[in-house]
């Protein structure tokens, strides 16, 4: 069956609404090396004095070559830094990351016991859900567990990477043995109730361990005299060691992240920016985020959990059952309420103006800047990072979307997902392609009335296009039976709630430039790309160290071809292929069948109607059934409580 361009047309509306418009418009680290830090030294002094530093010769070379992966991996070693340890790293210690996931057990590392951990140190702790068989699966690119699972142990991951000791708390006895399998050191609080043992009354497992939070950071302060706790959701990903930063600030009490856009504002010390109301002279607007928190052992500290405690533990009878949900938002925002409270007009420290007082003055707080502190919006969004040339000490990975697996797909396409099989980046054959919006934009916008279109036309006008080509290349991949390699996606509006951004585009007291590269999760689905059983993987897939050069070796171009137009050079002279405009599944395989064996195909020049569908009529109806689910329920306005329903206009 040969589509025609009413099919794709029709697509551009599909969940990609807003109020009354819809796309109907549109008719077409370095990586800290096992060796902890004392001093500054150049590669190849680092190397050789952690060789030197190791007793055991049996795993300098492991060693070696770990420090090889790093030079390959990163444009920069210097700043390598080491420091005598107890013991040389074992194998395990430094193998790739997408290795673990096909091992499913992490062999002997630095830290593999809670009780061995040192408490005269800053610990890394993150809070597992609770495990579930019939949970959700992250399959195909990731290991065959839990996607709650499998982000916690991407923390883990990152984690061990920076040497730093760390253990996740566990809520019961079989979460315990799925992490003790992969010997992470774990934490089972004592004489708290944990959600799995007893509290089921209408019982949510995260406002459960949120509400019980506060009391374990009380245990591990009080009873294990940790110097300090770094609590951080699953979904952070540490880049780097927060010592450091913690060393400049000596009478903080605490630090935290917060949900500041805008690295100017910080910066520049401006008041009363939105959302970054934690800037000295700010009368409101304070947005502290409890996926970042860092908590001194100090009596100011503990005074403040236990307030915390008493204020989010949620109601029991006399058997220790819950009997009612805490407050909306849990205990993040009643640990924001208890910081703010007594703070307006926010006023800096004497000892130090980067710190704020907190909690009725009596918290010295630190709130982590944007820059360094990354939440999602600041980094997968704004950029941040790559905009400053700044590592960030952190990524917190919180997404404006639902589903347990956008979460994923953005670290990947930052390669910061360390969860994949080590088979996803050796087995089988690839399809890549490249989306032109520039030039779409300008040759469709000259037809909007007016002196030029605003930016919210271009972004409906580039997202329905991106959407469309987009189904071309993943019907073109299925035909060929090749993965396909996401682009990088344009977006011209930013994402928001309320209708405020159909105005500038930009979320209020955001650092945003306009247009941005966008995160996939504005266009797609991912968990619906996952269902469809369509092959993918993220942008910048075959840029990343762990693919194989046998793959990256191995490219040719696919230009489409259309009728009555010579070939470009490169074809006559048998250095690319071509394949003609609107050819069909079939078609396209017998077009192609002699560079079967090439393992990445670059398709130059898709657009709509450049692939003819497939020609089994049952085949095409249910690929264009899968890719609706695809593009549907993707929401970049007016979505969550502000709509009605919780769902977008239409």
């Amino acid at each position: 069956m040969t589509r025609g361009r009413s099919h794709w047309m029709a697509l551009l509306g599909v969940g990609l609404v807003c109020t009354a418009i819809s796309f109907a418009v549109f008719s077409v680290t370095v990586l800290q090396e096992p060796c902890e830090a004392s001093a500054d030294l150049d590669t190849d002094q680092a190397t050789q004095g952690c060789l030197e530093e190791c007793d055991c010769s049996a795993e300098r070379q492991d060693l070696q070559v770990y420090i090889a992966q790093l030079k390959a991996q990163f444009a920069s070693t210097a700043g390598l830094r080491c420091k005598p340890q107890p013991a040389c790293p074992q194998a395990a210690a430094i193998a790739e990351p997408s290795l673990w996931p096909d091992q499913h057990v992490m062999e002997s590392r630095r830290y593999r016991d809670f009780h061995a951990l040192p408490s005269a140190a800053t610990l890394m702790l993150t809070f597992a859900a609770p495990a579930t068989p019939s949970g959700a699966q992250i399959t195909g690119q990731a290991a065959d567990i839990g996607s709650e699972t499998a982000m916690t142990l991407n923390w883990v991951r990152h984690v061990c990477m920076l040497g730093l000791p760390h253990a996740v708390v566990v809520p019961d006895e079989q979460t315990r043995q799925l992490y003790e399998k992969y010997e992470v050191p774990v934490y089972t609080p004592k004489g708290l109730p944990m959600p799995g043992a007893g509290l089921t009354l209408g019982a949510d497992a995260e406002l459960e361990l949120d509400s019980l939070k506060p009391r374990v950071l009380l245990q591990l302060l009080d009873k294990h005299n940790f110097d300090a706790v770094a609590v951080s959701d699953p979904c952070t990903v540490w880049l780097r060691d927060m010592q450091s930063y913690m060393d400049m600030h000596p009478v903080a009490d605490m630090f935290m992240a917060s949900d500041c856009l805008s690295h100017q504002a910080e910066a520049l010390a401006t008041p009363n920016v939105d959302r970054c109301g934690h800037v000295p002279g700010s009368e409101s607007g304070m947005a502290l985020n409890e996926g970042i928190i860092i908590l001194r052992n100090r009596v100011a500290t503990k005074a403040l959990l236990r307030q915390w405690a008493g204020e989010s533990a949620p109601s029991q009878d006399p058997e220790g059952r819950r009997l009612q949900d805490p407050p909306a938002g849990g205990a993040p925002q009643e640990l924001a309420l208890l910081l703010e409270a007594g703070s307006f007009p926010v006023a800096a420290t004497a000892e130090d103006p980067q710190l704020i007082w907190a909690a009725q003055r009596s918290v010295r707080l630190g709130v982590l800047p944007a820059l360094l502190a990354a939440s999602g919006h600041t980094h997968f969004v704004q950029r941040l990072a790559d905009r400053y040339q700044v590592q960030p000490y952190a990524v917190h990975a919180s997404s404006p979307q639902d589903g347990r697996a956008h979460t994923p797909l953005r670290l990947r396409e930052a390669g910061l997902w360390a969860m994949d099989n080590a088979t996803s980046a050796s087995v089988g054959n690839f399809l890549t392609f490249t989306i032109n919006v520039e030039a779409v934009l300008e040759r469709h916008t000259a037809q909007l009335p007016g002196a030029g279109p605003s930016d919210l036309q271009k972004h409906l006008l580039a997202v329905a296009y991106q959407a469309a080509v987009l189904q071309e290349a993943a019907g073109l991949a299925r035909a060929l039976n090749r993965t396909l390699v996401l682009p990088h996606f344009q977006c011209y509006c930013d994402q928001a709630p309320t209708l405020t951004v159909l105005q500038a585009c930009t979320v209020p007291g955001s650092d945003l430039r306009l247009p941005f590269t966008c995160p996939a999760d504005r266009l797609l689905n991912a968990e619906a790309l996952e269902a469809a059983g369509i092959p993918y993987r993220a942008a910048g897939f075959l840029e990343r160290s762990q693919v194989p050069a046998n793959i990256t070796r191995s490219r040719m171009a696919v230009h489409i071809q259309p009728a009555g137009q010579p070939p470009p050079a490169t074809v006559t002279m048998g250095l690319a292929a071509s394949l003609q405009k609107g050819a069909t599944d079939r078609q396209a395989q017998a077009a192609l069948r002699k560079f079967a064996g090439i393992r990445v195909l670059d398709v130059v020049g898709l657009e709509p109607s450049s692939f003819g569908g497939f020609e089994d009529m049952q085949t095409a109806a249910a690929f264009r059934q899968q890719f609706q689910a695809v593009v549907a329920g993707t929401e970049w306005c007016c979505f969550g409580e502000w709509m009605p329903n919780g769902r977008a206009a239409d």
